[in-house]
């Protein structure tokens, strides 16, 4: 059986630095392979322990290895997370295990034995719900949402000093091109996408993990497909609950 054609031959992962040592990854896909076209973001934490947000899908990994290299040796990754086992979240997985011999998965409990113990060469370091590590001058948090937006294992992190949460497929949006922040709400347009394609396991209860994550007060909303977004992310969250709700 012949493999379906790469859509990501060709293409260069872009890389922006957000805050200091933060770096936001954007790899488009053209309309041709996505109709409208689609973007896959990922995030670097350069420190003392880098970590990366997102592993990406196993196609598109040189292009993001190449991403990660204009910051930092790539075999200097020390942690690699990802919201939860699909394509575009944990793909590569194994690709960038192999190429960084000293970086282990960190998640969630349930992650690790879903999705990395049985597949990876090393095991997963478990942080537990609410639990930080720190990286250096950056500390991350784990948070268990299960079945938000889907997956049992599913979880999002906060990078407690600049006050950013890693919501994956939170606030997706179509489209290869955005900017790297905005501050144009995000909530409609990706509601839109919703209603097109109904995503989210079981939205009707995800009240209670929002308002629970809306409590750390999130400065910038990092979603894996659009922009950074930069504002009141406790209101965003609330009002995301909302349109859930209806």
């Amino acid at each position: 059986m012949t493999e379906a054609p790469n859509p990501f031959v060709g293409v260069r992962t872009q890389i922006d630095e957000i805050s200091p040592g933060f770096y936001r990854l954007a790899t488009p896909i053209a309309p041709e392979h996505f109709p409208g076209g689609f973007s896959y973001g990922q995030f670097l934490i350069a420190d003392d322990e880098p970590l990366l947000y997102h592993a990406g899908a196993r196609r598109m990994f040189g292009c993001m290895k190449a991403a990660v290299e204009s910051v930092l040796p790539f075999d200097q990754l020390r942690w690699l997370s990802f919201g939860h086992g699909e394509t575009d979240e944990s793909g590569a997985m194994l690709d960038i295990l192999d190429a960084a011999p000293g970086c282990h998965v960190l998640g969630g409990r349930m992650l690790s034995r879903l999705v990395v113990d049985d597949a990876a060469p090393r095991p997963a370091e478990v942080l537990l719900h609410g639990e930080t590590r720190k990286l250096g001058r950056h500390e991350v948090m784990w948070l268990d949402t299960p079945h938000l937006p889907h997956n049992w294992e599913a979880g999002m992190m906060f990078e407690t000093t600049t006050r950013t949460l890693m919501c994956g497929d939170l606030f997706t949006l179509f489209g290869n091109d955005h900017p790297v922040m905005t501050t144009d709400d995000l909530l409609e347009p990706s509601e839109q996408l919703r209603r097109k394609v109904p995503y989210y396991s079981n939205p009707a209860a995800a009240r209670p993990k929002l308002e629970e994550i809306a409590d750390l007060k999130p400065a910038y909303v990092a979603g894996m497909h659009g922009p950074v977004w930069q504002g009141d992310g406790r209101d965003l969250l609330l009002r995301l609950a909302d349109a859930l709700e209806n």
